[in-house]
């Protein structure tokens, strides 16, 4: 239990510190969620060291209610305040949910296969397609690009390799892991990718 109240502490003095540092302008708003998005993943992947699986599920349904309460209320401007409709802040602790309970407590390698996915691809997809992209659509009233899901499939690519997965099947993952980011509207990625991963890496590995 101890565990998890500093993990919760370490999280919401993070939330606290990026909220902070947006309000006084110091970072934008970009900036503060992007870095939000990757420091949960890399917090995460060090669940299996110190968290049971039950532990992961607990903490996790701690911040999917820290980040409806705020979302609500309006509480963590840097998360919630963005240019279109998201819902990704309430996914992403139920995506860490689904990787858990498809992973762990066996396959850790698994477990942060999935996390680096749902932080980094997605971070690197955000960041290209914003600044590079210049070949978008819409889906369901989202703006996607070509250029935000070729990085995806890249870093997911390279994840999947330095974890040894074979190429033919690294490259199979990637392709439908991009395509499932590309048409989840509203931030569901946060939930659809790391479920649709989580099937592919336990059929296909």
């Amino acid at each position: 239990m101890v565990n998890i109240l500093i993990y919760t502490l370490i999280y919401c003095l993070s939330f606290f510190s990026l909220e902070v540092l947006k309000r006084k302008k110091i970072l934008s708003v970009n900036s503060t969620r992007r870095t939000i998005h990757l420091g949960a993943a890399i917090i995460a992947c060090t669940f299996p060291a110190y968290l049971s699986l039950l532990q992961v599920l607990i903490l996790s349904f701690i911040l999917l209610g820290i980040m409806i309460f705020s979302k609500y209320h309006s509480l963590l401007s840097h998360i919630h305040k963005v240019d279109r409709k998201s819902w990704g802040e309430i996914f992403y602790p139920l995506g860490i949910m689904i990787s858990a309970i498809s992973f762990l407590p066996n396959d850790i390698a698994g477990f942060r296969i999935v996390i680096l996915i749902l932080g980094v691809s997605d971070l690197l997809a955000n960041i290209i397609g914003t600044h590079l992209g210049s070949h978008s659509f819409e889906i369901f009233k989202c703006r996607k690009t070509i250029e935000g899901s070729i990085a995806f499939f890249v870093s997911t690519f390279i994840i999947l390799l330095i974890f040894q997965i074979s190429p033919l099947i690294a490259v199979l993952i990637a392709i439908i892991a991009s395509l499932t980011e590309f048409f989840s509207p509203y931030g569901s990625d946060n939930l659809t990718v790391p479920i649709i991963v989580s099937a592919l890496l336990t059929f296909l590995k």
